[in-house]
């Protein structure tokens, strides 16, 4: 951790085959690691009450996005947690 990564740095994240998913994970770290520097300010009697809130809602925004596309993607794909005849086909 660094100040500017309180929480994870980015080059931590495993990589995954879909090259547009680990943008989106990529972006998920820097919104947490910006609410993370929000929040470390708090703790040394610094709290920016609205701008945690905003980080917040904004990290709360990007992750329903994130799982949206994520379960969109698996339907279309097929994936089989998600495509029951294929599970039972096993």
């Amino acid at each position: 951790m660094t100040d500017k990564h309180p929480v994870l740095p980015p080059e931590e994240i495993p990589a995954i085959a879909v090259g547009s998913m680990n943008d989106t994970h990529h972006e998920e770290v820097a919104l947490v690691n910006a609410l993370g520097a929000l929040l470390l300010q708090a703790v040394d009697g610094n709290a920016d009450i609205p701008a945690i809130t905003a980080a917040l809602d904004e990290w709360i925004a990007h992750t329903e996005a994130h799982f949206s596309r994520e379960n969109n993607m698996m339907q279309e794909y097929g994936s089989p947690p998600l495509c029951r005849p294929c599970a039972g086909a096993q």
